[in-house]
């Protein structure tokens, strides 16, 4: 039963400490050599040796779920090589640590953590993935804006937290935020220097009033937002005439109610703003088994056929083609990424006179948590509608 180690030293060939699961480990002792990486997961460290501060080579170093651990030493700001540090779990873990200056990756999930100094973020400059996932986080500093490298924000469960900051200036790489299951009623109209920013999930957010929709309209890339509240139908159109195609996570059956009452308002909002011929794509993806009585040409399996071709040229009210699937899930294969994609092909369409066909994925979305992804895989059950 190993409660202490003492003084380590690894060789060329022995870059790794692995001591995860050691339950009863309290203790380490002075750390010296190559090591490049240290895992120490489920033990009972209560604290760590300075030394680990001096590994010219550390690289890794993960202490989930050390739920005794209280601090990190200071030396530790001294790891120049370390890039990825896990926190998840620590519960006696109450302050955001000072960390080094490489730092790429921070997962501080599951700690008890409820204030951040506004100055932990302005050194940071290569950090590329934060998940603060704390259900005692309450806020957030406005400095977030100066971690320049950040692609993934995740601040999920934070039930405590009320207000997403103030975005007061541009972050050109932050790609994905996950607010789901906060407490957030406001998404900031600063919003809009997320310049780059592809997928929001603000799914069980209950406390969310509203969308700055105007200033999310301006973001050319972002492509999925999850909401499950339910939205106004104006908020609704809105985000269904961006540029790329919107994964809306409605699973309240009022929301779906509603979708299937704005048939019209779709196309002419998007004929409104001048779109493209060849665009927008858009994309609702909701729970439930059900199609909407306005489709037309419905048909069980991977295909169907619509008799008369469909010429756009001169058609002024035309308003665009909608293709409704209904997906089933079986056991038995898992997702990459909890991710999947429906692709769609579409034969026989005329446009100003010349054929046009369409082969492309119609919809990638992220699975809801109310759905088991990861044993479950889709089925060929297809349905097609055209809206004129």
């Amino acid at each position: 039963m190993l409660k202490e180690l003492e003084a380590y030293e690894s060789s060329f060939d022995d870059c790794v400490l692995n001591l995860k699961d050691c339950y009863n480990l309290r203790t380490i002792s002075e750390m010296f050599g190559d090591i490049k990486f240290i895992y120490l997961q489920g033990t009972k460290i209560e604290e760590l040796h300075p030394s680990i501060g001096y590994l010219k080579n550390l690289l890794v170093l993960d202490l989930s779920d050390c739920e005794n651990l209280k601090n990190l030493p200071s030396s530790i700001c001294y790891s120049e090589s370390l890039e990825l540090l896990v926190m998840h779990g620590c519960q006696s873990i109450d302050k955001f640590p000072k960390l080094p200056l490489n730092i790429k990756r921070l997962d501080l999930s599951g700690t008890s953590i409820r204030q951040i100094n506004s100055s932990s973020f302005e050194c940071m400059p290569y950090l590329k993935s934060l998940d603060m996932s704390c259900s005692k986080l309450e806020s957030l500093p406005t400095t977030v804006c100066k971690l320049k490298s950040l692609e993934v924000l995740a601040l999920a469960h934070c039930s405590q937290l009320k207000s997403f900051p103030e975005i007061l200036e541009p972050m050109e790489n932050l790609k994905k935020i996950l607010l789901h299951c906060t407490s957030i009623d406001v998404v900031p109209l600063s919003i809009e220097h997320l310049v780059n920013l592809e997928r929001l999930d603000l799914s069980e957010c209950k406390n969310l009033k509203s969308l700055p929709m105007s200033n999310i309209y301006e973001m050319c890339n972002i492509s999925t937002i999850f909401i499950d509240e339910n939205p106004t139908q104006q908020d609704l159109v809105v985000l269904l005439s961006l540029d790329e195609y919107i994964s809306v996570a409605l699973q309240q059956s009022e929301c779906r109610d509603e979708i299937f009452k704005i048939k019209p308002e779709w196309g002419s909002e998007v004929a409104d703003r001048g779109k493209a011929l060849y665009g927008p794509r858009m994309g609702i993806s909701y729970p439930g088994n059900k199609i909407p009585d306005w489709c037309t040409h419905t048909s069980m399996g991977a295909s169907t056929h619509v008799d008369s071709l469909i010429t756009w040229s001169g058609r002024r009210n035309f308003l665009g083609i909608v293709i409704c699937i209904v997906v089933n899930f079986d056991d038995g294969c898992i997702f990459n990424d909890n991710e999947w994609s429906i692709y769609c092909k579409m034969y026989g369409l005329i446009i100003e006179d010349e054929p046009y066909y369409i082969d492309s994925s119609l919809l990638k979305i992220q699975e809801y948590s109310d759905y088991d992804t990861h044993h479950r895989r889709t089925s060929n059950v297809g349905v097609v509608s055209q809206v004129e």
